[in-house]
């Protein structure tokens, strides 16, 4: 396949010269999918290691009895629960009867119902972890927050990674970045389950999410930068897929390691494997291109060439060497020496498209991770809920590949927020005794969410140019995060009013989803070198010839 332009760019040396979508770029595609491990497997490890189990008050003088007919009269029926997914437990898991004498028999007689007493201590259900974070510290009840805390403390890991990882991206490359990241976060994920109390393991949590996003931001930038025009629809359809499996490897490991200790050990372990990819995947060329790595960027077009059998004339090497010093001028000339800073997002040209993309990536943080985050609290299985809902994120990656082909980007992140907000409003007057319903409707809304996430991912880089393409993906990420911190606490809101967290997530989906067609069409345009470029380049006609 060849492409046709007027102007000869990275893009017209990918697809007329080097190869767009080889196997030189889907070798780089595998390589950073192990490399990717240690940022998708390690991000929800806590939703394992702080599980928090079914629980009731510990009493003493009842504690010892098989059956559980006791409860009737010694713990109070349940009347509010932060749980918006399934029905409400029957009985308080905070709050018991008074005891009228501890040394007595467990016995109605025995407990003043109208006085009830906070627990000082609990019993958990061990059916499925012996023991986790939450249940060997008590982060139930009144210390509930400090349980949710841990998902506050990851967004906020995840924001300031965001901003940091598009900084350094931009600054000393992609590679490097993420490898130094991903050498910080083995460690801190190997022993973060041997954490003696609560806070270091918070403290570990924080650093390794703070390192997170560094590994997705300069990831994405690497890879999507190394394919050209035709190849992008593509290999977004194939990386879309690389979250759901991280997802189902922790899933999997989680049922096999129920010890979280020994959990964090084997994530550790495959953080170890990701850092050997450093050897194998090359920096980005567009990024060596604009930072005067001529030798470097010619070397990496070169060996594509060859892995993707593309016979080079010395004319044509010649013809390379001239484009990539022309885009390097033309960056020089246009953009103040290719260097931007964040504001740059926010100037006149650039303001209108920086807010929507805003819109919509806060309100698929927010949303998608509210969702996430309460999985495990779905009826029935903890770890096959889990899996179901990053597999369902399949079908959703299969579809964008068709529909990003067929409709354009705007039109795509319409439908996908469409979906989530849709069905996050239906879930919310479905009774949750319909547990089935409840799942398809949720795992429907999932899909949404997966597939909103890849488009808020996929416009920036196509949106913004190449010196500002890793901070302005880190600087919408930092803002969403920002909003993203009250996900983990979204779910209480459904103690004032049980349909009230699914409506604050759908309803904003929805408008944001709408705000979509303020933003420039870019199907099928070169990804912009440029500022100007970046706010004046109009879609190509589809050229491509077989």
């Amino acid at each position: 396949m060849a492409y046709d332009s007027d102007y000869e760019g990275m893009d017209y040396i990918l697809g007329n010269m080097v190869g767009s979508q080889g196997r030189a770029q889907w070798k780089v595609v595998f390589l950073a999918f192990i490399a990717d491990i240690a940022g998708g497997v390690p991000l929800l490890l806590h939703m394992f290691s702080a599980y928090e189990p079914d629980h009731r008050c510990s009493i003493p003088v009842c504690n010892d009895l098989n059956s559980t007919d006791w409860m009737e009269f010694a713990i109070p029926k349940n009347t509010k629960s932060s749980n918006f997914l399934k029905k409400d437990s029957t009985y308080d898991s905070c709050h018991a009867f008074k005891v009228i004498d501890e040394e007595g028999d467990c016995e109605m007689s025995n407990f003043n119902i109208s006085q009830m007493e906070t627990c000082s201590a609990w019993v958990y259900d061990k059916s499925d972890f012996p023991y986790t974070l939450t249940t060997r510290n008590d982060l139930v009840c009144n210390s509930e927050a400090k349980r949710r805390l841990l998902s506050t403390f990851m967004m906020l890991g995840l924001m300031i990674g965001s901003l940091l990882g598009g900084k350094f991206g931009d600054w000393i490359g992609r590679k490097k970045t993420c490898f130094i990241a991903i050498s910080i976060i083995t460690p801190t994920v190997m022993v973060g389950g041997y954490s003696p109390n609560y806070e270091i393991y918070a403290a570990l949590r924080l650093l390794t999410c703070i390192c997170l996003p560094v590994i997705w931001v300069c990831i994405h930038s690497l890879t999507f930068e190394l394919f050209g025009i035709r190849g992008r629809e593509r290999f977004l359809a194939v990386k879309d897929l690389f979250y759901p499996t991280y997802v189902i490897m922790l899933g999997s490991l989680s049922y096999f390691f129920r010890n979280y200790e020994e959990l964090h050990l084997v994530c550790g372990c495959l953080c170890l494997i990701s850092l050997i990819m450093y050897f194998f995947i090359p920096e980005s060329v567009r990024w060596e291109i604009v930072n005067n790595q001529y030798d470097s960027a010619r070397k990496t077009l070169l060996s594509i060439a060859k892995q993707n059998g593309k016979t080079l004339t010395k004319e044509d090497e010649n013809k390379i060497d001239r484009i990539l010093h022309r885009i390097h001028d033309e960056i020089q000339d246009s953009d103040n020496k290719g260097k931007h800073s964040i504001l740059d997002m926010f100037k006149k040209s650039q303001i209108k498209m920086t807010l929507v993309l805003l819109a919509n990536w806060i309100t698929v943080n927010v949303g998608s991770y509210t969702l996430t985050l309460e999985a495990t609290k779905l009826s029935g299985n903890v770890w096959l809920n889990f899996v179901l809902s990053s597999v369902i994120e399949i079908p959703g990656s299969i579809m964008i590949f068709f529909c990003l082909s067929m409709f354009g980007r705007r039109f795509n992140l319409f439908m996908y927020q469409s979906i989530v907000g849709i069905s996050c409003i239906t879930l919310a007057f479905t009774p949750k005794t319909w547990t089935t319903t409840v799942l398809v409707i949720y795992l429907i809304g999932k899909i949404g969410s997966g597939a909103t996430f890849l488009m808020v991912w996929l416009l920036p880089v196509e949106l913004y140019p190449t010196n500002l393409r890793a901070q302005a993906l880190g600087t919408l990420s930092t803002i969403a995060r920002i909003f993203g911190m009250s996900a983990s606490f979204v779910p209480t809101l459904a103690k004032v009013w049980k349909p009230l967290p699914l409506f604050i997530i759908g309803v904003p989906s929805l408008i944001a989803g709408l705000m979509a067609y303020f933003l420039p069409e870019t199907a099928k345009k070169e990804l912009p070198q440029t500022l100007l470029k970046s706010s004046s380049s109009k879609p190509k006609e589809d050229t491509t010839k077989v």
